[in-house]
């Protein structure tokens, strides 16, 4: 072969190398999902929704009913994407038993269509609403299409900004799916609303914006302390003012709290500083004050901000919701009737 004839041959394989088609990416039974926050910009506002739970859920629920169910590794494939790592972190501080293996099982149980045997209460009332859920497929497919608008989203953050002093930072990722067992939490710099509980735009937008308002108050706290039993109680403080702030400016609730919600959260905070409860019941008695519709946590919170703004003004709390601490010491020197905490706390 001369010279010339290797040169166009080369020249004919760059040319067929390079127009070649790239492999088709692997097909899975899940839309691909976010794994960080996105960075803020005009093309990507700073709250975000993603449905890519609700939609992956939607999808099991149909391949189950057309007699087509997902094989195991796709049902863990699910359980490992952010929406439902959101989930279980959350459910999980409250209750040991909820974990992603246990999710897991949960999940193939309602695939055969056989009993799920847990100790977890909370678990057990997933899968009962999961195995509901599983027969309105339609109807949640309109309310999904229906709940999912930016001007929803955009409404929200306003309410939230609405009572937070203005260095607020609000950044968040609204994952929209299935829980069954709550209708709006936060983890970290995540939101959960429930698709099976929250049905009309009204309902989320103020679930939102109550959820929003948590974020932009966890903003201005400083870093966490390390000292378990210190870090517990402080913990529990910041829920008790953010609860409180987020019920009477976003959710315009007024609380009727009675001795018993006082005494109830003031001997969780004075075991927690004295350590004298191990994890496991730490966790059985934060889920006791949160319990039902406006457990003690919200009672007594609602009530701490209602009596600060009435005494030193809205500005001035919503200034120092970055201090929960100093709000504490403020409530009780303002408070001259009523129920309050020690002052050995």
């Amino acid at each position: 072969m001369t010279l010339k004839e290797i040169a166009w041959l080369w020249f004919i394989i760059l040319i067929l190398t390079r127009c070649a088609p790239s492999p088709a990416p692997p097909v899975t039974n899940l839309p691909p999902t976010p794994t960080s926050l996105p960075a803020s910009s005009a093309s990507s506002p700073p709250v975000q929704m993603d449905t890519t739970g609700a939609l992956a859920w939607l999808q099991f629920c149909r391949a189950l009913n057309q007699g087509r169910p997902w094989e195991e590794a796709a049902i863990r494939e699910m359980v490992t994407s952010p929406p439902y790592q959101t989930l279980i972190a959350h459910h999980s501080r409250m209750d040991a038993g909820v974990t992603a293996e246990a999710f897991v099982q949960m999940l193939l149980a309602l695939r055969d269509g056989e009993p799920f045997a847990t100790n977890s209460e909370r678990l057990a009332r997933i899968y009962a609403a999961y195995r509901s859920a599983c027969d309105q497929i339609s109807t949640l497919q309109v309310r999904l299409k229906s709940l999912v608008t930016p001007a929803l989203v955009e409404r929200a953050a306003a309410r939230a900004r609405a009572a937070l002093p203005p260095q607020t930072r609000l950044q968040a990722t609204v994952y929209l799916l299935p829980d069954g067992r709550s209708a709006g939490y936060v983890v970290e710099s995540a939101v959960v609303l429930d698709l099976l509980q929250i049905s009309g735009a009204g309902e989320i937008e103020g679930t939102l914006a109550h959820e929003l308002h948590h974020i932009g108050a966890y903003s201005l706290l400083p870093e966490p302390c390390p000292e378990p039993g210190l870090g517990t109680a402080l913990e529990t403080l910041v829920e008790l003012a953010q609860e409180g702030a987020a019920t009477y400016w976003v959710d315009d609730w007024r609380a009727s709290p009675i001795q018993a919600d006082f005494a109830c959260v003031e001997a969780f905070l004075q075991d927690a500083l004295s350590e004298q409860s191990g994890s496991d019941e730490q966790m059985a008695r934060l889920a006791e004050l949160v319990q039902g519709w406006r457990g003690p946590l919200y009672q007594v919170g609602n009530d701490m901000i209602a009596t600060l703004v009435a005494a030193r003004g809205g500005d001035w709390v919503q200034a120092h919701l970055g201090d929960p601490v100093g709000l504490l010491r403020a409530w009780r020197r303002e408070t001259e009737s009523g129920f309050t905490f020690d002052q050995e706390l």
